[in-house]
């Protein structure tokens, strides 16, 4: 899970974002979930991966994502220092 969501994120800022940005989409709430991830490592990796696709397709984060997102990283805030710290950044 860690090394999934850590390769998708590191792509983010390479091909058409139109084309990523479908992909984002469909892959969002699944990110998500991997914040709240019982491994420590799952949760650091998703929540950089948050903060890669709000500083490079901000275009995702439609009305319905919003609420999910928020309610994660409030979450994520009372995780590890290094989750907390990466919520923090998204």
């Amino acid at each position: 899970r860690e090394a999934a969501t850590a390769a998708f994120a590191a792509i983010l800022d390479g091909p058409n974002k139109e084309e990523l940005a479908k992909v984002v989409r469909q892959a969002f709430t699944v990110i998500l979930q991997h914040v709240k991830d019982e491994n420590d490592v799952v949760k650091d990796t998703a929540a950089w991966a948050v903060g890669r696709i709000c500083e490079l397709l901000p275009e995702v984060i439609t009305p319905e994502i919003l609420r999910p997102l928020m309610e994660t990283l409030a979450a994520a805030l009372k995780f590890t220092p290094k989750v907390a710290s990466n919520a923090c950044w998204a």
